[in-house]
């Protein structure tokens, strides 16, 4: 079987074209600001994509680089000097250890909280203003440009993160189906892999998903990274392309989208 690699700067760029029409109609342009705490090389690959992006669609990106020491009140109260009707805010994840995440983007307004990041957000927000998370909605643009019909599959999420499997659950369960959520400690994660017809993935481990334990025709949705040395992987081994019908690869597959989704939410939230 001939795997079929999932274009995702082409979908990115599809995006682009309306975000830069919707911009060019709006009477005043909305603004992100990012705030990154501390310093990593590869983090700083992803925030400075953040701010190209913005910046070639006409909408400026600032990013709030604070150091690795700070407490949760200076963070939060740094959120609330940036707060504004036209402005979106992020929190660059994974945050350092000593900061209590849920305690930080609790303080993120609803209006504001461009990534989703809070499930009142995705809950209350989502159906109203057209939004998703940003790696939902990417998968969401995937599953439309490749024509995956969701109906009757058996759906199988690996993890439970913030960013990628707790959202994906809360997506497919309001659209009524129940996906099953399995972990690497899962007793029976290699039995659940094998029979599964769709496959999303958020565990940041490498080649945890292999030739051996997924089937024949088999769709994955790779949504992990991992940093390994100077490289980005993500959670599917290379070796699944004889097996896998569909593919996202990593770099180049659900990242480029997520960006662009990011910012249309950002447009969508100050219409």
């Amino acid at each position: 079987m001939q795997t079929q690699i999932v274009d995702g700067k082409k979908i990115r760029d599809k995006i682009k074209e309306d975000l830069i029409l919707d911009i060019s109609n709006m009477d005043s342009k909305p603004k992100l600001v990012l705030f990154y705490i501390g310093n990593n090389p590869v983090i700083d690959v992803f925030v400075n994509l953040k701010k190209k992006f913005g910046e070639s669609i006409g909408i400026a990106v600032e990013i709030i680089n604070l150091d690795e020491s700070i407490s949760e009140n200076e963070i939060i109260e740094k959120i609330k000097n940036s707060v504004d009707k036209n402005t979106g805010i992020i929190v660059q994840l994974p945050l350092p250890k000593h900061l209590d995440q849920e305690k930080i983007i609790s303080n993120i307004p609803q209006d504001n909280d461009t990534d989703l990041l809070r499930e009142d957000t995705f809950i209350n927000l989502g159906k109203e203003k057209g939004v998703l998370p940003p790696v939902i909605g990417a998968i969401d643009e995937i599953f439309k440009e490749y024509s995956v019909d969701l109906k009757d599959k058996k759906i199988v999420i690996i993890g439970k993160g913030r960013l990628v499997g707790d959202p994906a659950r809360i997506w497919l369960e309001g659209l009524g189906i129940r996906p099953t959520v399995l972990t690497r400690s899962s007793m029976d994660f290699n039995e659940v892999l094998l029979n599964a017809d769709i496959v999303i993935s958020g565990a940041g481990s490498p080649g945890l998903i292999k030739n051996n334990n997924i089937k024949d025709g088999v769709i994955l949705i790779d949504a992990g990274t991992s940093e390994v040395g100077v490289k980005i992987l993500g959670d599917v081994d290379s070796g699944v392309l004889s097996k896998a019908s569909l593919l996202t690869p990593v770099p180049g597959g659900i990242g480029p989208i997520t960006i662009a989704v990011l910012f249309r939410n950002l447009i969508r939230l100050n219409r």
